[in-house]
């Protein structure tokens, strides 16, 4: 009984594939010879089939919400594509650009060349950005931040020059295009905002 002692323990290794080439040789030698553990190595096998093998876990049918979500998603890509707010910012971006043109080019008669073509390079940039967002409203947010500083100081320094009479109203009238701009890439922002993560639970 000790050597089938140490074959049954023999036995368990090799469930694991823990046996030498010899060590499984003599194990099968034994169980030949061996009725007791013949037996015992049938009821060990069977038990390590019912643990290694169980059925499968109930999977529900995801079929009717993947597809519905997939829908609201595509309803959602199309109702982005047709916002008016993106043709608008295009449109502005598109006329802020051209406007700015002229001075970025050749300058203004009423400043320096250097300084008309600084200015005009603000304007260009601004209207890259309102482009960008008309394209890719998630962007949006990203760009209202300094967008709306630089317009609303351009509107208010515009406003504070026309009033004491260093510039006319009419070459300042632009900045109304702006603060337009301004406006509904604001609100473009609000809706396409990215989801804030939760904070993580105090453990």
């Amino acid at each position: 009984m000790s050597s089938c002692h140490a074959f049954r323990e023999a036995l368990s290794a090799s469930l694991d594939d823990e046996l030498r080439p010899l060590e499984r040789a003599a194990l099968d030698g034994h169980l030949a010879d061996c009725v007791s553990c013949r037996s015992h190595a049938a009821e060990v096998q069977r038990l390590h089939r019912m643990t290694r093998v169980t059925p499968a876990d109930a999977v529900p049918d995801l079929t009717h919400a993947i597809l519905t979500t997939h829908r609201a998603s595509t309803r959602s890509t199309a109702a982005d594509t047709a916002d008016w707010r993106r043709w608008a910012l295009a449109v502005l971006g598109l006329t802020i650009a051209v406007l700015s043109l002229p001075s970025l080019l050749v300058g203004d008669a009423s400043t320096s060349i250097h300084l008309s073509r600084e200015l005009a390079a603000w304007e260009v940039a601004l209207s890259a950005s309102l482009l960008l967002a008309a394209w890719q409203p998630r962007r949006a947010e990203g760009v209202f931040p300094l967008a709306g500083v630089v317009v609303v100081i351009l509107f208010v320094t515009a406003i504070a020059d026309a009033a004491a009479g260093d510039t006319r109203v009419i070459t300042e009238a632009h900045h109304v295009l702006e603060l337009a701009a301004v406006g509904i890439l604001f609100s473009l922002s609000r809706s396409h905002s990215s989801p804030r993560s939760a904070a993580p639970a105090a453990v």
